[in-house]
């Protein structure tokens, strides 16, 4: 098995690998964590509108109550 050393740029390579994969991570937990307030913040404005929608289509259809 080949062992890998600090001058080796394979090595460096992974390492910096590493890295940038932890900066993806904390960048899409960081998107995420966005998207889910502007969804919460979204329903919260217009939730009622959307409830009242649906209870009417319901209200039309056949098996509705």
């Amino acid at each position: 098995m080949k062992e890998l050393h600090p001058q080796s740029s394979t090595s460096w390579s992974w390492a910096a690998a590493r890295e940038d994969s932890g900066q993806d991570l904390a960048e899409y937990a960081i998107l995420t964590a966005l998207i889910v307030l502007v969804v919460i913040g979204v329903l919260s404005l217009v939730g009622d509108r959307i409830a009242a929608f649906y209870e009417s289509v319901v209200g039309v259809l056949p098996f509705g109550g």
